[in-house]
């Protein structure tokens, strides 16, 4: 009898190991699985991670609002519509003053004024659905009468650009442009407001690689609203030709060096591919620069991460670039240069503007791919921020010889980017 009741509570015993077993196996394949998808695709675990806190914190307050309308004894404050309210169209900073005034009247010897602009109604119509490049520029070119005539123009300078490094005599001539009735058009999306006489140039610098369904959507949304702002702007698509980890950063630092070839902008719009404005008011000009454009993105549930989050659309003016040294080159893979540069901006004693309310909200269009792999020194280089400030970004941002081609609607730069040596220098 005793033999039996030994067996059996051995039975007990290794089964209650087995499960354990099972069970720790088990936690350890969900923290591998998860970690390895952290590391693999950051910014798609970032956004369940922050749409998650979002999702939270919209149910507490909705619990809330419902606990406070059902007591009578909680006194109800008075809500303004722009607080809850996303179909108001509230102006930034610099322009609120102007709510509800009539249009200005524009005047070509007039420099273009700020606010008030014709034809500047607020929320935009956003449609993320796929499209291609060809049908944005038909969109975008609708009042060409003859469209071909753009594909002779853009074919004719690239033609010039192979035969001259110099890009201001390359398009130094008459016939490599197209007036349209309120703009001028050059080749690469180049467009001058004629109705006025524009107060900035920018360059829109665009980080770039396997986000071909991306471009034409953003295209589509940008074009128009930058138009209706009258600014005179271009985009420069900074394409990565190579398979080495993506280096966002670098490619803005040669964004910007290789658009000041073609013209001296006075400011340049930093802007993610996924990221599409939802608002024509939030200004591209560069008054308020260093300037961070967005307030809001969808996909964190129109908030953001952290109050130094500096990700996604940021602007600053050429003289700002030049003394933070521009951006860092060491940031290879996913996380940490947005923080660097708030910490470059905010150790050169500038101050970060935002736009207000609904104006900087965003719309993030969905990646249907792997994304960019984690950076997993970025700590160790954030740590190290203010002293590799010196030495690391412009001053020593070194990449062979970019493939210039124009496109209707953009310039297409690709360079092939390697890690800059900078440990003789720490």
């Amino acid at each position: 009898m005793f033999l039996f009741r030994y067996r059996g509570r051995k039975k007990e015993d290794f089964f209650t190991k087995k499960c354990l077993v099972i069970f720790f196996l088990s936690i350890f394949t969900c923290a591998s699985t998860i970690g390895y998808w952290v590391v693999t695709d950051p910014g798609a675990a970032n956004a369940l991670i922050y749409t998650s806190f979002a999702m939270g914190e919209n149910l507490g307050q909705k619990f809330h609002i419902l606990s406070r309308d059902t007591d009578p004894n909680i006194r109800q404050p008075e809500i303004r519509s722009v607080d809850f309210d996303r179909s108001s169209s509230q102006l930034s900073e610099h322009n609120n003053k102007d709510v509800g005034l009539p249009p200005a009247v524009l005047h070509k010897d007039e420099v273009c004024p700020q606010t008030r602009l014709p034809g500047i109604t607020g929320l935009i119509n956003v449609t993320l659905d796929e499209t291609r490049l060809r049908d944005v520029e038909k969109l975008l070119l609708r009042n060409v009468s003859n469209r071909y005539e753009i594909y002779k123009i853009v074919a004719t300078a690239n033609e010039k650009l192979k035969d001259n490094d110099n890009y201001p005599q390359a398009f130094d001539d008459s016939g490599l442009k197209f007036e349209l009735e309120k703009y001028t058009y050059l080749p690469g999306g180049h467009w001058i407001p004629k109705e006025c006489t524009p107060m900035w140039k920018v360059a829109i610098i665009i980080p770039f690689r396997d986000r071909d369904e991306h471009l034409p959507i953003l295209l589509k949304h940008l074009v128009p609203m930058l138009m209706r702002q009258r600014l005179q702007f271009a985009f420069f698509v900074v394409n990565q030709s190579n398979k080495e980890s993506f280096n966002r950063a670098m490619l803005f630092n040669v964004g910007f060096l290789e658009s000041l070839k073609f013209e001296n902008w006075d400011c340049f719009v930093f802007h993610d591919v996924d990221h599409v404005p939802e608002n024509d008011r939030n200004y591209y000009g560069c008054g308020l620069m260093p300037r961070h454009f967005v307030r809001g993105l969808d996909k964190y549930g129109y908030r953001l991460p952290y109050h130094e989050f500096f990700g996604g659309v940021s602007g600053l003016t050429r003289q700002q670039m030049y003394k933070i040294n521009g951006f860092s080159n060491s940031f290879w893979g996913w996380g940490g240069e947005d923080d660097d540069l708030w910490n470059r901006v905010s150790y050169s004693g500038y101050t970060v503007s935002r736009p207000m309310g609904n104006v900087g909200y965003y719309k993030s269009i969905q990646h249907h791919h792997k994304g960019t792999r984690m950076n997993l020194g970025r700590f160790q280089l954030l740590w190290k921020s203010k002293e590799r400030n010196a030495y690391d970004g412009l001053s020593n941002c070194e990449y062979g010889q970019p493939r210039v081609e124009i496109q209707p609607l953009y310039f297409n730069v690709s360079v092939d980017i390697r890690t800059i040596d900078t440990k003789s220098q720490e």
